[in-house]
Parts: C-alpha cells; sequence; structure tokens
C-alpha cells in the first residue's frame, strides 16, 4: 500500500514538474490594451463663388433702358428754351479696373424763343448737333451685401457741332450744349445706376446660396449611405477687376465640412446665417473633408492567415510551421499572436506599429519584431528561431491594403460632388483628388483609419453672372 502510494505521489510530482516546464517554455502573452477612438474635427473648406459680369450684356440692357429720347423739354414759357437729346447709336462700354466706362452718342435739338419779327415771320430759332457723352460707373459693395453704383459724367466730345437748322438769330452754343448736359447727366447717371441696382441682387442670391449650402448632401453607395454637410463660418469677396470684357470678382465663404455615414440623416452643427460684406483677396478654393474608415480586425486576421498559415520554416536544421495567427491591440500598436507546430509548439508574439505606406495604398506593421518578453524567451530556451526569413515572411503577412476603402471614397465624392443641384439657380460643383492618412488607432475590434482629403470646391449660382 505504501508503494503504490509512493508511485502515486512520483507520478503526480512528474506531471507537476512537467506542467511547470511546459509554462516556462512559453513566452508569456503580451497585455492587451486599446486606444480611444478619436472624434474627428471638422475640416475648414473654402467654397468659392465666382462674379461674371460681361461687358456685351450690360450693353443691351442699358442699350434698351435708354432707347429714343433720353432728356425731353416741350416747356417754353419757363426759360424761352425747348430741347430734346435722342440716342442715335449704341452705347459702348469699356472696363477699366473695377468701374466701366460708357460712351453715349446724342443728337441735339434745340429751340429759342425770339421777339416776333415781323420782317421775317419767325418766331425763333431751331439748330441741331451731335455729341458723346462719357460715363464712368464704380461698383461698392455695402455691408448688408446691397450694391451701390455711382456713375458720373466725365466729359463730352463733340460728333457734329451746333447749327442752326432753321430761323435767324444769335444762339449761345456753349450755352446750350452745357444745358443739355446738365440735364441729360442725371437721366442717364440715374437711370445706369437704377438698373444696375435694382438687377445686380448679390444679397438675395447670396442668401439663397448661403442656405442651399448648408443642406446635408446623401450620397449613397453599395457600401451604404454618406452624408456631406457644409457649414460656413466667414465669407468675403475680392474687389473688381478686369479680364478681356469680363468685369469679374469672387466670393470665398470659409466653410467647415463634415462627413458621417447612416441610413438615416444625421444630426449636424447649427446653421449659420450670412455675415456682412468684408473685403479679401483670398483666391484659394481647396476643398478638404475628414472622415475615417475601418480595416476589422477579423478581415486583417483573415488576410494574414491567408499568407503566413502552411509556411514552413527550417532554421539550424530543424523544422517549424505556421499554424494559426490571432491579432490584438497594445495601445498604438498590434501585437501579432502566431502558433507553430514541429520542433518548437507554441505561440511567439510579434509587435509593431500600424502605418500607412501612400505609394502602395496599404497599412503595414512598421519596425515588427519580437515583444520583449518573446525575446528574453527565445534568448534562454531557442536562440534558433532567431531567424531572419521568419520575420520577414510575418511582415509580408501583415501588410493591409486599402485601395478598395481610397478608391469607394474618391468615387463616392467625385460622383456627387461634379454637380450636384441644391436646385434650379445654385449647385455645387467640385473634385477629390488627393487622399491622405493623418491618423491610425488601434481598437478592440477594428484599425480605425483618419483620413482627409483634398480638392476643389465652387458653387454656381444663377443671378451673379448675368443680369
Amino acid at each position: 500500500m505504501i508503494k503504490n502510494l509512493s508511485k502515486l505521489a512520483f507520478i503526480l510530482v512528474l506531471i507537476f514538474t512537467t506542467a511547470c516546464s511546459m509554462t516556462k517554455n512559453q513566452p508569456q502573452r503580451p497585455m492587451e490594451a486599446y486606444q480611444d477612438p478619436a472624434d474627428l474635427p471638422p475640416s475648414v473648406s473654402t467654397v468659392n463663388i465666382p462674379i461674371r459680369l460681361n461687358a456685351a450684356e450690360i450693353e443691351r440692357l442699358l442699350n434698351n433702358k435708354l432707347s429714343g429720347d433720353i432728356y425731353v423739354d416741350n416747356n417754353v414759357d419757363d426759360d424761352g428754351i425747348m430741347m430734346k437729346a435722342t440716342r442715335t447709336q449704341n452705347i459702348n462700354i469699356r472696363l477699366d479696373g473695377f468701374q466701366m466706362n460708357y460712351r453715349v452718342p446724342v443728337k441735339i435739338w434745340v429751340f429759342k424763343k425770339l421777339l416776333d419779327n415781323f420782317l421775317t415771320g419767325k418766331r425763333g430759332v431751331e439748330a441741331e448737333g451731335e455729341l458723346a457723352l462719357n460715363f464712368k460707373t464704380s461698383l461698392e459693395i455695402k455691408p448688408d451685401w446691397s450694391v451701390e453704383p455711382r456713375t458720373e459724367l466725365i466729359g463730352y466730345d463733340w460728333i457734329r457741332n451746333m447749327a442752326v437748322k432753321t430761323g435767324v438769330g444769335n444762339l449761345d452754343v456753349k450755352y446750350l450744349a452745357d444745358a443739355i448736359i446738365k440735364n441729360s447727366r442725371y437721366t442717364v447717371t440715374s437711370a445706369i445706376d437704377q438698373q444696375l441696382r435694382t438687377q445686380f441682387q448679390i444679397r438675395k442670391n447670396l442668401e439663397d446660396a448661403w442656405t442651399m449650402m448648408q443642406r446635408a448632401v446623401p450620397i449613397t453607395s453599395s457600401y451604404g449611405t454618406w452624408w456631406v454637410k457644409l457649414t460656413p463660418q466667414a465669407i468675403e469677396m475680392t474687389p473688381f477687376s478686369t479680364n478681356g470684357d469680363v468685369l469679374q470678382a469672387n466670393i470665398s465663404i470659409q466653410s467647415l465640412a463634415e462627413v458621417v455615414a447612416g441610413a438615416a440623416q444625421p444630426t449636424f452643427r447649427a446653421d449659420t446665417y450670412l455675415p456682412p460684406f468684408k473685403v479679401g483677396y483670398n483666391s484659394n478654393n481647396d476643398f478638404s473633408v475628414n472622415l475615417s474608415t475601418d480595416i476589422p480586425i477579423k478581415e486583417a486576421e483573415s488576410l494574414a492567415k491567408s499568407f503566413a498559415v502552411g509556411q514552413v520554416f527550417e532554421p539550424a536544421g530543424k523544422r517549424i510551421e505556421v499554424r494559426d495567427m490571432q491579432l490584438f491591440g497594445q495601445n498604438d500598436k498590434i501585437v501579432v499572436n502566431t502558433s507553430f507546430v514541429g520542433s518548437y509548439t507554441g505561440s511567439l508574439y510579434l509587435i509593431g506599429r500600424p502605418v500607412f505606406d501612400p505609394s502602395k495604398n496599404t497599412i503595414y506593421l512598421e519596425d515588427l519584431d519580437y515583444d520583449l518578453q518573446t525575446k528574453d524567451f527565445l534568448l534562454k530556451s531557442a536562440k534558433w528561431l532567431f531567424d531572419k526569413t521568419i520575420l520577414k515572411k510575418m511582415k509580408e503577412a501583415c501588410v493591409f491594403p486599402l485601395d478598395e476603402n481610397v478608391k469607394f471614397f474618391k468615387e463616392m465624392m467625385n460622383n456627387q460632388l461634379s454637380n450636384y443641384k441644391f436646385n434650379n439657380n445654385v449647385s455645387l460643383k467640385g473634385f477629390v483628388d488627393d487622399i491622405k492618412v493623418n491618423d491610425i488607432k488601434v481598437l478592440k475590434d477594428k484599425i480605425k483609419i483618419y483620413v482627409s482629403s483634398k480638392g476643389k470646391l465652387n458653387i454656381d449660382v444663377e443671378g451673379l453672372d448675368k443680369f
């Protein structure tokens, strides 16, 4: 009985010793630790609204407005003179910097009342002449975005000097010309200013665009629905300048751009209101959007396994085969638990930091190497496992492509921004051409990649390019 008990005790001690030995012959599993996902700050983008005023269109409208008689005085009893100024040729506009210059040709007719003359039987003298009135208009934008045109006469030149048509008498040509100019000047300048003031409605069109651009835009694809939202923060407008026969300016809107995924429209930050007019010289129209995309850990594991599992290594005359792989996080790094069978059966732990390779659109594990505890274990128990071939193959296995993610995002944004119409008057036109990875965080169930995109974005507003 005692002999049997002694044998049993010996077996138990052997089992316990073997178990302890097996435990010591495995590196300790590294600690799991995960980062908190970062809140994406909204991107700051510049959205441009171009203003283009064609000189030919302004000419057409002013010629229609100021057709025929532009000044008539039929009252001969007040000062003994009747006058009429009639436009004879089309008004020509020349653009000069931020102002418009006009040439208005007019025919002048004058009748001057005389004392009854029994010799001639004529009661007055009638004369005609033709001159060109020269005006200039400068445009001022007020703080409330209303347009204040200021037109003034800058001179005149005679096309055909005044000459007596009928009657006999002396005419003071300078006096008559000054009278015609004085009266027709107000008529012409008032007509031009009123036409520009009435038709050139920057504020109304801008308010419409400001409101429309803050609508969340749904972008639906096979990957689900994304929402793009612009929230304008500031606005400024460049001074008018001349480009050929076009008077042009540019309105730049600094806007926050957000992208959120979800079937239902998410809640975004509150809309803003159109700020007062501000002069600026920013011609930049960079459009930027921050968003995140995920690589599920299970998907990354599957990709790694498809490359590594079954790989056989024969360092120092021994033989091991990769049986399994598992990925988990340790703060900003990824731990690769690689299981082997053969001359060594058990796990070895490698660790590396996920980094984006822009040349290949991939995520790889930078400086992937055995973790410290695995190194310590190998130095004491299995130096032969320090083999560069094993590390090389593990690095090749831990490469995760982002091609589909990047391709999807670019296509998604470009398809929607190529010409998105809010209504018949306001539309977005833009594109995304550059994708950049800003940060990578390791979460429990996924690798989260924070991406920014850059491109160009304009808003077309009907009514700002014509009267």
